[in-house]
């Protein structure tokens, strides 16, 4: 989706380009009537030659030269921009399987199995970059606080080498009695 975002910028700034290239010659021309001073003759490759010295079809090879160059830019940035949307989509589905894991692993503890706690997983494009886990949601005691950020950690450095946990759990006493 990115990637077509950045395509489209390349292919109007591309456009742009040729639209403006066009209307130099028309721009000159104008300059000349206003002014009244001779402008330089660029209005033909030929008129561009004989200024330069040089010989017409060297200017349009390079014109043309110009343009691939261009075109090829435009294509590497491309490829480049689909590169970096597909690691981004592989990341997220890790994020989404490293997060699915940490909740059945919390599930099939009997103890955390009725506790309202959750994971929010994100990883970074860069592999060795630490993942970041956020485990919120209330328990009844300390203990149980533990036996969750255990678990998470023991699941995420199983599947992730270096990892971020942070804590955003409330340890409330009075939902003791829910938890029972």
């Amino acid at each position: 989706m990115r990637s077509a975002y950045i395509a489209r910028i390349g292919l109007v700034t591309v456009m742009i380009a040729l639209v403006l290239g066009a209307l130099t010659p028309i721009a000159v021309a104008q300059a000349e009537i206003i002014t009244g001073l001779p402008v330089l003759p660029l209005r033909t490759h030929e008129g561009i030659a004989s200024w330069l010295g040089t010989d017409a079809t060297a200017i349009v090879q390079s014109e043309v030269a110009v343009l691939l160059l261009a075109l090829l830019a435009l294509g590497v940035l491309a490829a480049g921009a689909e590169a970096v949307d597909r690691v981004r989509d592989r990341r997220h589905e890790e994020a989404a399987l490293l997060q699915a894991r940490i909740v059945d692993a919390l599930l099939r503890d009997p103890r955390l199995t009725v506790l309202a706690v959750a994971a929010t997983v994100r990883l970074p494009l860069w592999r060795r970059s630490p993942a970041t886990i956020e485990i919120w949601g209330q328990v009844p005691t300390v203990e149980l606080w533990q036996a969750v950020l255990w678990v998470a950690g023991e699941v995420t450095s199983r599947l992730w080498a270096v990892y971020r946990l942070h804590d955003r759990i409330a340890i409330v006493p009075s939902i003791e009695a829910y938890a029972a």
